[in-house]
């Protein structure tokens, strides 16, 4: 019986070869061997370990169960039939098939290696911590119970994670990738337009170039969505999600406290009904409030900022903002630009800035501080329904409509109502 060395190079490329089932032609190149194909290889390279004398069993029929007790460590199943390959056994095994539509189930404990070939393959990872390749084809890979890694290649592929702490790689396509219920999780999506869904850990989710969707789990979650358009979902854990390049939408979800980072691009951000920390970008994004107690941070571009029904804080940033006050009892400040602050129904606090800004007066009870430059403020009332105070110890003016709001204003000098204009000292 003879006995050939091959390099892990030689390997890989006699497995891209087309070989006849009768004479195997091709791959016979790299064996230089004329006979059948019988003979103990030692692969000098990983997965196996040096002079590990694995053999090489060839499958030419559809359905082959192969135990790794009495090795092969090397199946090659390169035909164009639709092949089924049942792997036991407790020994680490290479399983690389051909064009068709093949299913392999790891139904072993060792740590496997598959290249699954240019069909539309299934793939079952078994105990061990399995690495697949998909390759070709729209396939279905599921990780191993013992970690591993996945890679869809090319094709629109759906990928799924298990009990390991499991690495999905989506590939060129528009890739399914789900979590499992491992402790901590990295699902990539890669450059087509693909959907992640974080498992029930602690999970990372990189969206990659296309437009992608993420959606967060339970668990403490990174969401990161790229360089395309991206959507993101909160979840109901304590998740961080950064939308990354684009115009992303990156929606709150249930967990008690998430943290939304709009990143480059013109972004909308969305609270949950958590207590979440949205924060925008420099290029002028939307930021809305939800039922919690939000903070919202405008960055350096002219970004617009809603207030919800809870205790919200808004800051405008640098920009030339807008605030809206909703109708809980929030707080809006304006930053450093010329910034347009509307008062909401609830009792709240409008605080200009550096800038000269522009107040709205709302429905509620309002104390408004206009800061430095030259503010003024905007009454839907009529002047003869208000009556003005000034506390000349304080400097505040108290501006009470007759069936309406009362507000305490200071740092105003121009109030206009529907039928007049005052001026403050």
């Amino acid at each position: 019986m003879a006995t050939y060395d091959l390099t892990r190079t030689q390997l890989d490329a006699a497995l891209t070869h087309n070989f006849d089932a009768q004479t195997r032609a091709a791959i016979l190149d790299y064996l230089n061997d004329a006979h059948a194909f019988d003979p103990k290889v030692t692969v000098d390279n990983e997965p196996f370990p040096a002079n590990s004398n694995a053999d090489i069993f060839s499958v030419q029929s559809t359905f082959a169960t192969v135990n790794t007790d009495d090795p092969p460590k090397v199946i090659l199943a390169n035909t164009s039939q639709n092949v089924t390959l049942d792997i036991v056994g407790h020994h680490d095994v290479l399983v690389a098939t051909g064009p068709g539509n093949d299913q392999i189930l790891l139904n072993d404990s060792g740590d496997d290696l598959v290249y699954s070939g240019a069909g539309n393959d299934v793939v079952v990872g078994g105990n061990g911590a399995d690495t697949i390749y998909g390759q070709g084809g729209n396939d279905l890979l599921i990780a191993g119970r013992g970690g591993g890694s996945v890679f869809g290649g090319d094709g629109n592929d759906t990928l799924s994670g298990t009990s390991g702490n499991d690495s999905l790689y989506g590939g060129n396509g528009n890739d399914l990738l789900m979590g499992g219920t491992g402790r901590h999780e990295l699902l990539v999506g890669g450059n087509g337009s693909d959907t992640l869904f974080a498992g029930t850990g602690n999970d990372t989710l990189v969206g990659g170039s296309g437009n992608d969707q993420l959606h967060a789990g339970s668990g403490t979650d990174s969401i990161w969505g790229g360089a395309g358009n991206d959507t993101l979902y909160g979840g109901s854990g304590d998740a961080t999600l950064n939308g990354g390049d684009g115009n992303d939408s990156i929606l709150g979800g249930s967990g008690p406290h998430q943290l939304l980072i709009g990143g480059e691009g013109h972004n909308t951000l969305i609270a949950g009904s958590g207590n979440d920390t949205l924060v925008a970008g420099d290029d002028g994004n939307v930021l809305r409030a939800g039922d919690g107690n939000d903070l919202l941070l405008g960055g350096h571009g002219n970004d617009t900022l809603y207030g919800g029904s809870g205790h919200a804080s808004l800051q405008g940033g640098a920009g030339n903002d807008y605030l809206f006050g909703g109708s809980g009892d929030n707080t809006l400040s304006g930053g450093g630009g010329s910034d347009t602050l509307y008062g909401g129904s609830g009792h709240q606090s409008l605080v200009g800035g550096s800038g000269s800004d522009l107040f709205i007066a709302g429905t509620g009870n309002e104390t408004i501080d206009g800061g430095s430059g030259h503010n003024t403020l905007i009454f839907a009332g009529s002047f003869e329904d208000a009556t003005i105070s000034t506390n000349t110890h304080t400097g505040i003016t108290t501006i009470a409509i007759a069936g309406g709001p009362t507000d305490k204003v200071e740092d105003v000098q121009t109030v206009i109502f529907n039928d007049n204009i005052i001026k403050l000292s």
